[in-house]
Order: C-alpha cells, then sequence, then structure tokens
C-alpha cells in the first residue's frame, strides 16, 4: 500500500480531471480499493468501474441534428454552435454520436421524434447510424417502431452509412422489408437526394 502513494503523479491526475472526468473518477476509486483493500481487489474494482463508466456515457441519448457545411461538396457538421451550416427544408438530419443498443434505444427514439415535431413541414428524418458498429434485436424494434410512428406522420426514415453487420441484423428482422430498397444508403448526401426525390 506505501508504494502505491509513490506511484500517483499530480500532474497526471490533473490533466484526467481536465480531460477526462470518468477515468480521473476509476482512477480514484481503484487506488482507494487499493489502499483499502489489496491490489488485486483495487484492480477487479477499478474495472468495474471504468465499465459502469463507459455503459452510462454510451445509454444516453447523445446526437446532434446536422447541416450542409458551406464550400464542401458533401459536408455534415453539427448545427449548434455553427451558424452558417443550413439544414435542408423539409428534412432533418440527424447522427448518433454513441452507438445505438438496447439501454438507450428508446431514449434515442423520443427524441427523434421530438426533432422533427419541432419541425413542422418535415418530410424526411435521415439517421446517421455510422457510430453503431451492432445491433441487437432491441434496438431492430425501436427502428422498426420509429418508422411506424414516423409514417403516421407522414415522415419517412432514411438512414445513412450503415456498416454491414448492422444490415445484415436488420434485413433478418424484416425491418428493411419495412422499411424499403431505395431509403437506406452509404452516405447522408445520397439518403437527402432521394429523399428529395
Amino acid at each position: 500500500r506505501a508504494a502505491v502513494w509513490r506511484l500517483v503523479a499530480r500532474a497526471s491526475w490533473r490533466s484526467y480531471v481536465v480531460v477526462c472526468g470518468a477515468v480521473f473518477f476509476a482512477g480514484v476509486v481503484g487506488g482507494g480499493g487499493v489502499v483499502l483493500c489489496a491490489p488485486l481487489a483495487g484492480f477487479g474494482i477499478a474495472i468495474l468501474t471504468s465499465l459502469v463508466a463507459v455503459f452510462y456515457g454510451s445509454s444516453g441519448p447523445r446526437m446532434g441534428v446536422l447541416g450542409r457545411i458551406g464550400g464542401e461538396v458533401a459536408g455534415w457538421g453539427r448545427l449548434r454552435g455553427h451558424t452558417s451550416r443550413r439544414e435542408v427544408a423539409g428534412i432533418v438530419v440527424v447522427r448518433l454520436d454513441a452507438p445505438l443498443f438496447w439501454a438507450n434505444a428508446a431514449a434515442i427514439e423520443d427524441r427523434l421524434l421530438a426533432e422533427v415535431q419541432r419541425r413542422p413541414g418535415t418530410r424526411a428524418l435521415v439517421l446517421d447510424l455510422e457510430a453503431t458498429s451492432q445491433l441487437d434485436t432491441t434496438s431492430a424494434d425501436v427502428l422498426e417502431h420509429l418508422c411506424h410512428e414516423l409514417e403516421q406522420c407522414d415522415v419517412q426514415l432514411y438512414l445513412a452509412r450503415v456498416i454491414h453487420p448492422v444490415s445484415s441484423v436488420l434485413e433478418r428482422s424484416g425491418f428493411l422489408d419495412t422499411l424499403g430498397d431505395d431509403r437506406m444508403w452509404h452516405s447522408i448526401s445520397q439518403c437527402v437526394r432521394a429523399a428529395r426525390r
């Protein structure tokens, strides 16, 4: 235990606080576990704390509404804080900043529906799924429900940048039959062009 105190570099801890508070928290909890219990127990506590922090960080519906970036052919970026970026009339483009999975799927659906309702006259919602590398059945069910909810409002759902493992799950679940062949594209711009047609 005495050796632990010699390993603590205050400059490193300060940078952890500034750069990533979750790492600092996991380090404090793990260090406390080593001092109060034993090295192996402290190591286990640190791992468990890190996993909980990752799960908690991913479970929130982190997303951003995107707009066209001026001067770029296919550039899209977050609207918040960038007044030069423009939304496409009648189309809401949203990028998920965290993977879609069972713990955040329902909250993400609620946020997406709220974004559409906030913009009267919306005809299409383009959802960028690039951050999602795997998909579970709960998330596939939520996407199907979202598609039906949007159709009740005469809004079409388009999916952009869906990687193969995710599209395979969507195909096996039957969701792609619901969505339609012309509503999943490799880029946001392709989705927007299809929605405008």
